[in-house]
């Protein structure tokens, strides 16, 4: 062989075993940033679903409370409606004509308390009358547990300073 061809072999020889270990370093130095770059995604992506995941239970608080809420208002506002009928004057009209009390000046305007006669009024009919007013106070007596059912769970979700406020 002819010292020309010797030295193109060599050259060559050396120029593939050169090749094939930048191959191998190449494809080493590459399998360790895909590792490092797979491991980073992974904790990008946990983080992203931990994230998402608090988000999640933050909306559901607030959903849970906005509803609670709206239940304490709509079951307070029943209670004060029902309240306020008791101390209406139809409903205090409808206990005195149970009481059938009978006045000194019956065409006076107003019939006054000072006005009636106290023999007039029987014990039957003071007790028809009180009999009455149980029936007009019973749904303000119904409303008193759901209001206080209500206000338990409400105050779950209230800070210090809104339960002192509601509560006031």
């Amino acid at each position: 062989m002819s010292p020309e061809v010797a030295a193109v072999l060599w050259t060559e020889g050396i120029t593939i075993i050169g090749s094939a270990i930048t191959l191998i370093i190449t494809n080493s130095h590459n399998k360790k940033m895909l590792n490092i770059q797979l491991e980073n995604q992974s904790k990008t992506l946990d983080a992203q679903h931990k994230h998402q995941k608090e988000l999640s239970i933050i909306q559901h608080s607030l959903d849970k409370r906005t509803e609670i809420v709206l239940e304490f208002r709509k079951v307070l506002e029943e209670s004060m409606g029902i309240s306020n009928y008791f101390h209406t004057e139809k409903a205090d009209f409808e206990r005195r004509q149970m009481l059938k009390a009978q006045y000194g000046n019956p065409h006076a305007a107003p019939l006054v308390k000072d006005d009636i006669i106290a023999k007039s009024i029987s014990v039957e009919n003071m007790n028809n009358m009180f009999d009455h007013a149980l029936q007009q106070i019973t749904p303000i007596e119904d409303k008193l547990i759901p209001l206080e059912v209500s206000f338990n769970q409400l105050s779950v979700y209230l800070d210090n300073e809104e339960e002192v406020l509601i509560c006031k």
